[in-house]
């Protein structure tokens, strides 16, 4: 293989973050078949935000039975949401016990009309439970821009 070439010019450093940062992490929260629940909400001024969200997954009973957990981002009145809505997470039981599901980071925009609240809503077809905890991290920021 031949020798790398030269780097390229760099561009100065972009200026820090703007703040500030707001943190939820919800109660356990049981379910059962057909539930469907807030894990983690926040309340957010007029502005833009990066979002970012965990649930915390404990229960299940076996790995042959399968429980489709669905969790999704809801804005809220006053706000929306510039990038996809989550995708829903499919999974044997035994393989969420005791585990993390990441959510993909979301931008929002909360409305000049603000505050506005933004909730995580799981549900879940498992028959034999599910004990989920919440966690939500919005970031302001100056401007979102979905490229």
């Amino acid at each position: 293989q031949g020798p790398v070439g030269p780097v390229g010019p760099t561009g100065a450093a972009g200026a820090d973050g703007v703040g500030p940062a707001f943190f939820n992490s919800g109660g356990a929260v049981a379910f059962t078949v057909s539930d469907s629940h807030t894990v983690a909400q926040l309340t957010l001024s007029p502005g833009s935000y990066s979002i970012f969200g965990s649930i915390f997954v404990t229960g299940g009973t076996s790995s042959t039975t399968t429980s489709v957990l669905n969790c999704t981002l809801s804005p809220g009145s006053g706000a929306s949401r510039l990038t996809p809505a989550w995708p829903s997470v499919k999974e044997p039981e035994a393989n969420l016990r005791d585990d993390i599901v990441w959510m993909p980071p979301t931008l929002v925009t909360v409305s000049a009309a603000g505050p506005a609240t933004v909730s995580v809503i799981c549900a879940s077809t498992s028959t034999t439970g599910l004990t989920l905890t919440g966690t939500l991290l919005a970031t302001k920021v100056t401007s979102a821009t979905v490229s």
